[in-house]
């Protein structure tokens, strides 16, 4: 219902992105005809992160961010972590093309949790100003 708060989550969306592409740089990891299937994987936990942590900011207050970080961005990072944990186990494989699954996974994971954790709330603080101005204009 919110174009702001798309807009929020889709700047955490491109900044996990953006991390993902300079861990892949930096480990010389590439995209592979096998690892290409948890694109989408990393992409449905980074937007499933700032979702909740935009619905969470909503319902608490923009300026309650501390206490939505401690309690959804709490959830959020250990959701995270369980599924890196999960993909973690096929780095240990013989096969390249099933570890490079869980290199690439694990690359993009964190960085989108990164993204999520370090980068949302402070764009959650600045729209929850925006609004109240918005709001104190009108």
């Amino acid at each position: 219902k919110s174009w702001r708060g798309a807009l929020v989550c889709l700047i955490a969306l491109g900044a996990g992105f953006s991390f993902t592409l300079a861990a892949m740089v930096l480990s010389n990891t590439r995209i592979g005809m096998y690892n290409m299937v948890v694109l989408p994987a990393v992409l449905g936990v980074s937007v499933d992160g700032a979702i909740h942590l935009y619905h969470r900011a909503r319902e608490e207050g923009f300026s309650q961010i501390n206490r939505v970080m401690e309690s959804t961005g709490f959830a959020v990072t250990a959701s995270s972590l369980t599924t890196a944990a999960g993909f973690a186990g096929l780095l240990f494989q013989q096969h390249l093309g099933i570890r490079s699954i869980g290199e690439l996974s694990l690359i993009g994971i964190l960085a989108a949790l990164s993204a999520v954790i370090l980068i949302m709330p402070g764009m959650l603080v600045l729209s929850g100003r925006m609004r109240a101005e918005k709001n104190d204009a009108e």
